[in-house]
């Protein structure tokens, strides 16, 4: 599972991991207890690879850059929240992990999120850095596993078919082939 499939749905606790895409919505999965919940479609989702951090440069910083600055910080660890008692401490925090982040627009509530959720991530090993380490270490698809000597292996290329989409006027006739009627015009 990768970052990109992490989701913070507002109003709710915590992240989340969308499991299913269903004609509903979405079924998403709590990253901190692994209850699974419906997401309706008008219930307002974000991503995390989505969400940007307000500078008061011209460019936002995404938050999963933000992410990896306090994991170099922490060395890996988790941060530990301990020390932060109130609003200042948490701003003093963040602003050693962001310093270029808007003072305006960066509320107290988003930095207590940030924490919150690097810990929640870290404990499950889906920070961003965590990602490409573990994809640059997959297997090679190109590899032939058959072969001893490990040489490369063509894939077989399938055939592309084009397939007539089906008119939205189509019918189908009594010998169960589909027959096309022209639209009236008008």
């Amino acid at each position: 599972m990768g970052f990109e499939k992490v989701i913070y749905i507002p109003g709710k606790p915590g992240l989340y991991r969308v499991v299913n895409r269903t004609s509903f919505g979405l079924v998403a999965e709590s990253l901190s207890d692994g209850r699974r919940i419906p997401v309706y479609a008008h219930q307002r989702v974000s991503h995390l690879a989505d969400i940007y951090i307000f500078t008061s440069t011209e460019e936002n910083l995404p938050l999963q850059d933000a992410f990896l600055r306090l994991a170099e910080k922490t060395q890996g660890n988790a941060y530990d929240l301990s020390g932060l008692q109130n609003e200042d401490h948490f701003r003093a925090a963040f602003e050693e992990v962001v310093p270029e982040y808007h003072r305006q627009k960066v509320y107290p509530s988003d930095i207590k999120k940030f924490f919150t959720w690097f810990n929640i991530l870290q404990a499950k090993g889906l920070l961003p850095e965590n990602n490409r380490d573990a994809s640059e270490k997959k297997p090679n698809d190109d590899l032939d596993q058959n072969s001893s000597e490990g040489k490369t292996a063509s894939k077989k290329e399938r055939p592309s078919v084009d397939h007539p989409s089906p008119s939205p006027t189509s019918t189908k006739s009594k010998g169960g082939q589909k027959v096309n009627t022209p639209r009236k015009a008008g």
